[in-house]
């Protein structure tokens, strides 16, 4: 058996993970990674503060809520990903995306190995991540909460001086994914675990001494999160985008569908055999962050890659409690050179290769690369294409996932009725949306109250059916996606 060596310029298995990922990632999932309509609409969001030297505090692209304040938690990201199109178009935001990705489950792996797990359960670990981050895997903000949630994790593990990069690592986060939220979850639970776990060992004299220091650092990293243009309002935004109406739109704010989503499935059962088998109780901090984040996972599916985060510590806990997958003995065996910075380093440099050569793109490579990181599939292209040559007056109605669509094509030129920015509508938008689309005995009164003068809808949608056996709308154009469904008279008319 070959051990690696601390100091040398070899990757290390967790360095070769993340660079095998990389590869895969671009070769294999360039469409996958453009496929979330928020990507599009973040690029234009982050167009406008470019361009107007100014951060975006109120909406711009609805016409229900024009004007209305809105906190862009994420404008660090967005500026970032602006810059990156401008610079080599979607390839280029694809590309440093699937970098951070790739990044992220390198600091996991790594994260394993410095728990001392086994280097084949460790890969074997990291392809069960891989099955519950995939869903997920995409050219957006939240990815960096999974690169900075591993990190935190592994300072946490660590503990001593490194800590203390703690409230810097918050800063950052703060101003690019509403997710430090998670980082301050994990440090005020490690710290409330410590505190617990201590208590029935009498001392409590001691004890304050002893995390007073820890205590700080925390206070230090909330601080840091409020150290954002937006200030405390980042912190209330998850209660804007939780509620029952926001869900039912929403698949990243829904539940997880246990039927499709089967490596969930399979992952709480493992567990709960794990901790069945061991009979012995966690220890307060793995016990506060499973009850916490298994219902955050049930509740919204976009939990389930922070859960699987979270609960890391726990798994190796509970493996090694069973004498399970312990790195062996190092005693005979051949060291290789290793450096645990030489994977992210060589990483970077791939990353910021590929984007400046995008930047230098001939056209002759467009073809290419518009195969490779195609414009989302979810978009309607076809009727986009059909819009641009034939644009439609007033207001539209459309469906909740072709907004950012509407955004990206037409640089927001067409004010949408809404989009998957489920912070800025708030629940009586979405309320009214549902009314409509399914049809609730408001929905024509809703559409004349709204003033929707167009609908934009799929071709086999129950409402475009409906509205076609009215007398007050007609076909403007269909194709086998979406339909554009036309007044025959205006509004009062």
């Amino acid at each position: 058996m070959i051990r690696q060596r601390p100091i040398g310029w070899l990757p290390t298995p967790a360095g070769l993970f993340g660079l095998t990922l990389f590869g895969i990632l671009i070769a294999a999932r360039g469409d996958k990674l453009l496929i979330d309509g928020d990507t599009y609409t973040h690029i234009r969001c982050g167009e406008w503060m470019l361009e107007h030297r100014a951060l975006l505090k109120a909406d711009i692209f609805s016409h229900t809520i024009a004007g209305a304040p809105w906190v862009a938690h994420e404008w660090g990201s967005q500026i970032l990903m602006a810059w990156l199109h401008a610079l080599g178009g979607l390839p280029a935001v694809a590309v440093f995306f699937a970098a951070i990705i790739a990044l992220s489950m390198t600091v996991v792996y790594r994260l394993l190995e410095r728990l001392d797990f086994a280097p084949g359960p460790a890969l074997a670990m990291m392809a069960a991540f891989l099955l519950l981050f995939s869903p997920t895997m995409v050219a957006r903000p939240h990815v960096f909460t999974w690169l900075f949630g591993a990190i935190t994790i592994d300072l946490l593990q660590r503990r001593g001086r490194m800590r203390l990069w703690l409230p810097l690592l918050t800063l950052v986060w703060a101003n690019l994914h509403g997710g430090f939220l998670f980082g301050l979850a994990l440090q005020g639970i490690d710290l409330a675990g410590r505190i617990l776990d201590r208590l029935p060992q009498g001392n409590r004299h001691q004890l304050l001494p002893e995390v007073r220091g820890e205590a700080a650092i925390v206070a230090a990293s909330a601080a840091a999160g409020l150290c954002t243009p937006f200030g405390i309002e980042p912190f209330l935004v998850y209660a804007a985008v939780s509620s029952q109406e926001i869900s039912r739109f929403n698949p990243e704010w829904s539940s997880p569908n246990f039927q499709d989503f089967w490596p969930f499935r399979l992952y709480l059962a493992v567990l709960l055999l794990l901790l069945l088998a061991n009979g012995r109780r966690p220890g307060w901090s793995n016990l506060i962050l499973l009850g916490l984040f298994l219902n955050a996972a049930l509740a919204h599916r976009r939990h389930v890659s922070l859960a699987a985060i979270a609960l890391l510590p726990l798994w190796v806990e509970q493996f090694h409690a069973r004498g399970w997958f312990r790195t062996p003995a190092t005693a005979g065996e051949k060291e290789v050179p290793c450096s645990a910075w030489s994977g992210p380093l060589l990483l970077g440099i791939a990353a910021t290769t590929l984007i400046l050569v995008l930047a230098q793109r001939p056209a002759s490579w467009q073809p290419g690369l518009e195969r490779q990181f195609p414009v989302s599939s979810r978009f309607p292209n076809q009727v986009m294409n059909w819009l641009e040559q034939n644009p439609q007056p007033g207001k539209v109605f459309n469906e909740y996932t072709w907004g950012a669509a509407l955004i990206y094509r037409t640089n927001g030129g067409v004010p949408v009725f809404i989009d998957g920015f489920a912070d800025k509508y708030g629940s009586a938008i979405y309320r009214d949306y549902y009314r409509i689309a399914h049809l609730e005995k408001e929905a024509d009164a809703l559409l004349d109250s709204y003033r929707i003068d167009w609908v934009l809808f799929p071709s086999d949608a129950p409402l475009v059916r409906y509205l076609l056996l009215t007398s007050r709308w007609e076909l403007a154009y269909r194709d086998g996606q979406a339909s554009v469904l036309t007044r025959k008279a205006p509004i009062g008319g």
